[in-house]
């Protein structure tokens, strides 16, 4: 076990927990100077302008009589319900609240108060140090109560549980697992991290016997894989390879509309995969399985090949049309991704017409930032798709530059209810309409959520099953008025 490793590992996970929590307190010093009347619509922007690059606040709310007043995400429709729990008063004044559920969304955050103003922070924004064979907790301790609350962990293992006392423990050994510790003697932050020691020696063993084993490896290798090839050729993985040079893979079109008017302004392009007659893979399940498998490029490279053979003359013929694709971070890194959209261009459609969508937390990779700036200055436009359900919805907005944003279904779901997070809605509108970006509202269902989008004064995109399913391309064709005749001169 390499003590000095773990030491400096930890050392560094305690500076960066100390330096999030000072700059947070500087922000709220910041905002408090706000010349606006106390949660007023100035004072919201005031607010969010000044978050909007911080980087790791998520959200920032004011209060009064330790009551939750307005937040930048929940704006002033705040729940009755809503003092938090299980916080621990610091010496400094200030009350954490660790791993808690929030209003302004369906996720946990950290929350820091200090006198009439808090800050949300994403649980795992420490994500990024992660180490091989470490994991890690952070807490905040008090003395003086003997409490203590957890901050930030490892995003897989987030199990390691706190000691008794934690500030006056020592480290120690535990199934073969070093626990490692330290706190901070001035803000009673404490890190503990975990080594699993049995991976160190076996890293370590592992270079004196590599190349006897890289021996006894060779001699069996054809075996091997010839008997890994007769039980892979079952599973879904070789299913979906064979799917994909076959190209039984199908692609859906579902309709986005001005939600005023109801005309259809573009398509999303979704894979669908079915296995068996009527038999269909969901499509998250796919996409991961591509991921997991290292080919989720081949799957998108896939779609972009069918929308251009499928929607080419539709698209020649509706400049202002667009289809929206899917894609993943690690498409933007791959040139193979870049050549499939060129060979849009080469047919005469331009790239507004080809839509870029990436989730939160694909657009949140570090990897992502230059393909993002990349694909824009090709002239596509990037819409951040399920906004609002990632702890960095607002953080992301100071990193990168989108077009528009993507509401989830899981808020515009709620409209009609008494559900808290309906307060959220007209926040994401807000942001929207604060940074300039566009919104297409996702997953409108019903007569009830299209009319309250189509009443409020602003230009919203919607789709749904109200104002159309996924379609195939025959439909798309009957849709925009296609004549067999005109797509027997298709070039595509």
């Amino acid at each position: 076990m390499n003590r000095a490793e773990a030491d400096s590992y930890t050392q560094e996970l305690l500076r960066q927990t100390n330096k999030i929590l000072e700059q947070a307190k500087e922000k709220i010093n910041e905002i408090n100077q706000s010349p606006h009347e106390f949660c007023s619509a100035n004072d919201l922007r005031f607010i969010r302008n000044t978050i909007y690059s911080s980087g790791y606040i998520t959200d920032f709310g004011r209060l009064k009589n330790e009551k939750l007043q307005c937040s930048v995400l929940l704006g002033n429709n705040i729940p009755q319900w809503n003092s938090y729990s299980h916080g621990i008063l610091r010496a400094d004044g200030s009350v954490i609240y660790g791993d808690t559920p929030l209003f302004s969304s369906f996720n946990r955050g950290v929350i820091l108060n200090i006198h009439n103003a808090n800050v949300v922070f994403n649980p795992d924004l420490l994500s990024s140090f992660e180490k091989p064979h470490y994991r890690f907790s952070v807490y905040a301790g008090a003395p003086a109560l003997n409490a203590v609350v957890r901050l930030f962990y490892h995003p897989e293992n987030n199990n390691i549980e706190a000691p008794d006392n934690i500030i006056g423990s020592k480290n120690w050994i535990e199934d073969d697992q070093y626990f490692y510790k330290l706190c901070s003697p001035e803000t009673y932050i404490c890190v503990i991290t975990v080594a699993d020691q049995q991976a160190y020696q076996n890293k370590h063993r592992l270079i004196d016997t590599v190349f006897t084993i890289l021996g006894l490896v060779i001699g069996g290798l054809a075996a091997l894989l010839l008997l890994r090839y007769s039980h892979n050729a079952q599973t879904l993985s070789m299913q979906l390879i064979r799917a994909i040079a076959r190209q039984e893979l199908d692609v859906r079109y579902q309709p986005i509309v001005n939600v005023k008017t109801g005309e259809i302004i573009a398509f999303e392009a979704l894979i669908r995969w079915e296995v068996h007659p009527d038999d269909y893979v969901p499509p998250d399940a796919l996409i991961e399985l591509a991921e997991k498998a290292g080919f989720i490029t081949r799957i998108t490279c896939y779609v972009l090949n069918r929308v251009q053979a499928d929607m080419g003359l539709i698209l020649q013929d509706h400049p202002q049309l667009r289809i929206n694709i899917n894609i993943a971070a690690c498409d933007l890194q791959q040139e193979s991704f870049y050549e499939a959209l060129a060979r849009f261009q080469n047919k005469g459609i331009r790239p507004h017409q080809i839509g870029i969508e990436l989730t939160e937390r694909s657009a949140a990779d570090s990897h992502a930032f230059r393909g993002i700036e990349r694909l824009r200055a090709l002239g596509h436009k990037i819409y951040l798709d399920d906004f609002g359900t990632g702890y960095s919805s607002l953080a992301l907005l100071g990193k990168i530059q989108v077009d528009a944003l993507k509401m989830d279904k899981a808020f515009t779901q709620t409209v009609g209810t008494d559900a808290l997070t309906v307060s959220i809605v007209p926040q994401i509108l807000s942001i929207a309409q604060e940074y300039k970006l566009g919104i297409v509202v996702e997953g409108i269902e019903t007569e009830e959520q299209a009319a309250y989008f189509k009443a409020l004064p602003l230009s919203i995109a919607a789709q749904g099953w109200y104002f159309g399913k996924p379609q195939n391309i025959n439909e798309v064709q009957r849709l925009m008025g296609i004549s067999s005749k005109k797509k027997k001169k298709s070039a595509f």
